[in-house]
């Protein structure tokens, strides 16, 4: 039921008060009629329709699918959940993927008809459904940054649910450049022995930036109902002690441990973890963490007015926090394990867990690391004796920071300072290498992967002593970089003379000196004619070759080709 004219909230953006009514009983939380706004934004670009409570007789609680359901901001007159009514798929901004209309009128209309659904799945508890992405409860202020991140993959779950100990101490190390956010690194028990360690990538060891708080390990997520974050500590306190923990015992620990440390202005952070499903309904299957950051602790040098400033006082007014009033600080967090941290482009478990060598890091084997990385390989080692040039930023990965560095030492750094789990290795050396160290890692490596595009090289990989059976990729650019040829066998051996021989029975483009340049002056030296663009074209192609050949080890050759008209073919495999 409408219950007035629309209303001119500012330029383009136009409220309208109505009422809404159940189809279902009413319940605690859900009455058999409430009122709403609809709040509707019609400017060129932005043709937006919102659904909120109303200030006066709309739901006073949070429910899922809803933002944070807080009091009015400013003077308008309706609370801050609005309902999230729009499909998934709604976030890709695609309107002919969510069934949307794009015409206001509909659109307003097509939002009051998921309203009405909306209200009744609230009041029969059927707003999260079996099958449904498992969602944590919005929080009262917009969690952007910073991030503390953690690590936990399903593996680690059974750990987790097996350790008698449920509280205790964590650190925290800032991620270089990354605008205050941080990572967890060590769990201990309230003795001080650690119980867990993360491991993340080569950046780790070079973060000198350590700070503490303490972990709880709950046996659920702690709400209040229907859906909503606490959003004071009496609050909190009382949804843990329904689980039988003492909020002001752990508190305590918490500040005694803060006033051990040095820093004089250090804040303490609190991390509440506890097992969630990957879907509704699903069993748990990995542990999740939400913090609290600032928490008001008392520090070696806090300012006690009408205590004396002694560790006693400090220790109860620690415990006293538990029963205040205050507001908790949520921080944003998320879990930066590896199949969690990829979901936006997932790739094979083989190819995340293999060790993989890479031979060359010029603009071909640069693109190709990149992408490995990227796609889940965190156990890359890369061989070129080769230094970069500004002439090669042209179409290297690289930039100016590397130039007259070494080029395979100079992009494992650069990947490991791409992603947060990197632990790329570079090798300031040629193939074969000479140093016992680098042959050792060549021999433990699962797949060797060449992209140097020379023969000499793929000879002298037939010479190699491998240990054990590898897949071996060689990738290799054609001329004017018309198309790539890419080999594959899983072999003890690299077999030289199949690869040579069904690359030369390819009708591949011959070097010709009209079309070669030269750099510099001195000594003709021709250059490689292709462009960045080739590389990254190239690079994608080799890259799910090479993904390819992991799942499915043969002996292959694929020759893909490039046409005028940018259409690319595989001309021929032959197996």
């Amino acid at each position: 039921m409408v219950r007035n004219n629309w209303s001119s909230v500012a330029p383009g953006r136009w409220w309208l008060a109505i009422d809404a009514t159940l189809s279902e009983p009413a319940t605690e939380f859900m009455a058999t009629r409430t009122g709403w706004r609809v709040v509707v934004s019609f400017v060129p670009g932005d043709n937006r329709v919102e659904i909120y409570p109303c200030a006066s007789s709309g739901p006073t609680v949070t429910f899922p699918h809803q933002l944070y359901n807080g009091k009015p901001a400013g003077r308008d007159p309706w609370r801050t959940g609005k309902l999230c009514l729009d499909r998934p798929e709604a976030t890709f901004g695609r309107d002919r993927w969510t069934g949307e209309p794009s015409d206001i009128v509909e659109k307003v209309i097509w939002h009051l008809s998921r309203l009405l659904m909306w209200i009744d799945a609230a009041a029969t508890g059927q707003l999260k459904q079996v099958g449904d992405p498992f969602e944590v409860p919005p929080s009262s202020k917009n969690l952007s940054h910073p991030v503390i991140g953690f690590d936990e993959a399903i593996s680690g779950f059974k750990s987790w649910m097996e350790m008698e100990q449920r509280w205790g101490s964590v650190s925290f190390i800032d991620i270089p450049h990354a605008r205050a956010n941080r990572v967890t690194v060590t769990f201990s028990d309230s003795g001080g022995t650690i119980v867990k360690t993360i491991s993340w990538g080569a950046w780790a060891g070079q973060a000198a930036s350590v700070q503490m708080g303490v972990w709880l390990r709950l046996d659920k997520i702690p709400v209040v109902r229907p859906w909503g974050l606490p959003t004071t500590w009496s609050e909190l306190n009382a949804l843990i002690a329904e689980q039988g923990f003492d909020l002001g015992e752990i508190l305590h620990f918490a500040g005694v441990q803060l006033r051990k440390r040095t820093h004089k202005n250090e804040s303490a952070t609190l991390l509440l973890g506890f097992p969630v499903e990957e879907r509704v309904g699903d069993g748990p299957s990995r542990l999740h963490w939400m913090a609290i950051g600032s928490v008001p602790l008392q520090h070696r040098h806090s300012k006690m007015n009408g205590f004396r400033p002694i560790e006693a006082n400090r220790r109860m007014l620690d415990r006293a926090v538990a029963q205040s009033h205050g507001r908790l600080d949520w921080m944003r967090t998320m879990n930066w394990t590896s199949d969690q941290l990829r979901r936006r482009g997932p790739s094979s478990e083989k190819l995340g867990s293999s060790r993989i060598a890479l031979l060359g890091a010029g603009a071909l084997g640069g693109a190709v690391a990149e992408n490995l990385l990227r796609m889940g390989n965190r156990d890359l080692v890369i061989l070129d004796g080769e230094r970069l040039e500004v002439g090669n930023l042209t179409r290297h990965a690289l930039g100016l920071e590397a130039v007259g560095r070494n080029k395979a030492v100079a992009l494992a750094d650069a990947l490991n300072s791409s992603m947060i789990d990197g632990r790329t290795v570079g090798h300031a050396t040629n193939f074969p290498p000479s140093d016992e160290s680098v042959i050792a890692t060549l021999r433990a490596a699962d797949v060797v992967v060449d992209c140097t595009g020379a023969d000499d090289v793929l000879r002298r990989m037939a010479d190699f002593d491998w240990g054990t059976e590898k897949i071996f990729v060689s990738l290799a650019i054609t001329w004017r970089a018309e198309g790539l040829l890419a080999y594959t066998a899983s072999e003890v051996s690299f077999p030289y003379f199949d690869a040579v021989e069904r690359m030369a029975s390819m009708e591949t483009p011959s070097p010709a000196r009209s079309e070669s340049t030269m750099e510099g002056i001195g000594c003709w030296h021709p250059i490689f004619p292709a462009t960045a663009e080739d590389m990254r074209l190239w690079a994608a192609f080799g890259t799910r070759f090479i993904r390819k050949a992991i799942e499915s080890p043969s002996r292959t050759l694929s020759y893909y080709r490039q046409h005028e008209d940018g259409q690319i073919e595989l001309v021929a495999t032959n197996v």
